[in-house]
């Protein structure tokens, strides 16, 4: 089949949607959706359809339900469970002005079909798409009205949990991962075409602040999707629909949300227990082998790890340089005292460090000082989050004195900022100050920037492997990157990912090794960080100690909270 739909948007740069709903009501998340579609520019608002048989329930039929096998779960979400994304908006303001139609359905079982008169009236507006934020599960001709479909969300991992109740059963079966899509439906419930997927870790102690997660997130989607149609790369519209066969689950009995409550009372338990009592200790480690050999999963690679520093700080994000000889590790020194980090710098000789000395320390928090040279010269980009900046150091007198040189990207929060060259462009690579899922790009044709956003920013969302752990390498003429999977623990261990597709439109990676914590070492418990030197590799391992200061800390973190929530 030719896909007509790339050169279509080139030639004709608008998108014109309609809006299914219920009513005038929508939910704060829904109403965000559509701000962000018209936000994109090129794209218009042409139509509202209505559910003229959307029904409402009777007072009898509302206490029926109060004494059903799902009572339950109905008084949870009714007075205890709501989500602030889920509070109830007027969109009369927002739709002024824009026609609107009441359309009837026939139903036949669970689905429902829309009336051929109101099918061919919906086809006069000429939409390129129509958001569902309304109807049921809605089959038939109407999926064809818009050159691009009707598109929904399911808020779940459509691979493992159909049905409902959204971000629920992940809580309930302690799945770490809440997933969601964003697709445009077929006449199958749940096998739509995937648009737009992402991966959350899931908030297992709280069911509303789970929701509120997956909704706010996943409410960027549709803009997102409306960009890669403007830019003409929106060939996934052309893949095989959905084939998944899992489980179709249903609103929870209340055995079920018994078993539920008692889950979140534990989850609440297990959250405060580690916060106050398993503090993250990481040290660095010195791996005899290239980075490449991790591609590799078989076999065990030695590691040296240095000497730890004593219990008041720990040493993490290492890269390194050669030069002169010695091998210079850079790295954070986390003080839990101060709960400050700063850029550290070692000399290491036959496996001992022999100096070391503070490189950059600032009033603010800073770590990973990703290492790069270029053009004889040695820069730093160091984690300048709580300045809402990333910044680029130089070296003035190595390895001990750096200034900073020029901030790459202004008022933007990145955590861990990585630099790579592909292709003549320089790119680099972050994540958000917040949940770790969100994966942003920029570009530059110099180092010195101008530094542009990519146009599909975030270009993924995946908790599993967005978040930067490290140096991205060439081998064999593929470019990897090393990421984060927080989804069990923070920095918990890291996924080597393949960059198959990075244009300032595009960017596609799929993951293709796991590289795991030591677990017979002292720090068993994380790995977050790994940089090439040479025919070494640098990496840093976690395990968990209490810590007095951060002990105190957290402690007068509740008690604040308590005092003034």
């Amino acid at each position: 089949m030719e896909k007509t739909y790339q050169r279509d948007a080139i030639n004709n740069p608008h998108l014109r949607f309609a809006v299914m709903c219920d009513s005038k009501i929508l939910q704060s998340w829904q109403v965000e959706c559509i701000k962000q579609i018209l936000s994109v520019g090129n794209t218009s608002l042409e139509l509202v359809i209505y559910n003229a048989q959307k029904k409402t329930l009777s007072n009898f039929d509302k206490i029926k339900l109060l004494f059903s096998r799902q009572s339950f779960f109905i008084i949870f979400r009714m007075f205890f469970c709501k989500s602030p994304v889920e509070k109830n908006i007027d969109i009369t303001e927002l739709i002024s002005g824009i026609p609107h139609l009441y359309c009837s359905v026939k139903e036949n079982g669970p689905s429902q079909y829309f009336q051929d008169s109101d099918i061919q009236t919906i086809k006069s507006y000429n939409l390129d798409f129509i958001i569902r934020f309304g109807f049921g599960f809605i089959k038939g001709e109407v999926l064809n009205t818009a050159k691009f479909g009707v598109w929904s969300f399911h808020h779940d991992d459509e691979n493992k949990y159909r049905g409902c109740p959204p971000c629920f059963w992940e809580i309930y079966t302690g799945d770490n991962i809440t997933g969601a899509i964003l697709q445009r439906l077929t006449d199958r419930l749940d096998g739509g075409i995937i648009l737009r997927k992402g991966f959350l870790k899931t908030v297992a102690y709280s069911y509303g602040k789970n929701l509120n997660l997956v909704y706010s997130e996943s409410a960027k989607w549709p803009a997102l999707v409306c960009k890669d149609i403007l830019n003409g790369v929106a060939d996934y519209f052309d893949i095989p629909p959905s084939k998944t066969k899992a489980k179709l689950y249903r609103n929870p009995n209340n055995f079920q949300m018994s078993a539920f409550i008692v889950k979140i009372l534990k989850n609440n338990f297990l959250k405060i227990y580690k916060e106050l009592f398993k503090h993250d200790y990481w040290s660095i480690g010195i791996v005899n082998c290239p980075i490449d050999n991790f591609l590799n999963s078989n076999g065990t690679k030695d590691i040296h790890w240095l000497t730890s520093f004593g219990k008041d700080s720990f040493h993490a994000d290492p890269f390194g340089i050669k030069k002169d000889g010695a091998i210079y590790v850079f790295c954070e020194k986390y003080d839990y005292r101060k709960r400050k980090g700063n850029i550290y710098s070692m000399e290491v000789r036959n496996d001992s460090v022999i100096n070391s000395q503070t490189s950059i320390d600032l009033n603010y928090h800073v770590s990973y000082p990703f290492l790069l040279e270029n053009n004889g010269e040695y820069y730093c980009i160091i984690e300048s989050s709580e300045n809402k900046s990333i910044d680029l150091y130089k070296s003035i007198k190595f390895p001990y004195q750096w200034q900073k040189y020029i901030t790459l990207v202004h008022d933007f929060a990145g955590v861990d900022a990585s630099i790579f060259k592909f292709e003549n462009s320089w790119w680099l690579s972050c994540t958000d100050l917040g949940p770790n899922h969100n994966l942003y790009l920029w570009h530059a044709t110099n180092i010195d920037g101008p530094w542009m956003p990519h146009c599909a920013n975030p270009v993924k969302t995946d908790i599993r492997s967005s978040r930067p752990a490290g140096t991205p390498f060439f081998y064999n003429n593929r470019l990897f990157r090393p990421a984060q999977d927080c989804s069990v623990t923070y920095g918990g261990k890291i996924i080597i990912n393949e960059i198959k597709k990075l244009t300032p439109y595009e960017f596609k990676e799929s993951p293709v090794v796991s590289v795991n914590p030591y677990r017979n070492s002292p720090y068993p418990s994380g790995i977050h960080t790994i940089s090439p030197l040479g025919n070494l590799t640098l990496i840093d391992g976690k395990r968990f100690i209490f810590d007095r200061y951060e002990f105190i800390f957290r402690i007068n973190n509740y008690i604040s909270k308590l005092l003034f929530r």
